[in-house]
């Protein structure tokens, strides 16, 4: 039974960091995927709106 337990313990262990592995990876890969609207919230000053009258 010995055997048993250790192995379970290594198993969540490796599951858990595992998991944090993939969380990290997924939250950048959402970033790199939605850049152009996360740079929008924070770049307003890069718009130009042309204007229609010069004189």
């Amino acid at each position: 039974m010995a055997l048993k337990k250790h192995i379970l313990t290594l198993h969540k262990i490796l599951g858990l960091a595992t998991g944090i592995v993939v969380f990290i990876v997924s939250v950048t890969g959402c970033c790199w995927a939605f850049r152009e609207e996360i740079e929008s919230t924070y770049d307003q000053y890069k718009k130009v709106v042309p204007r229609t009258n010069l004189f």
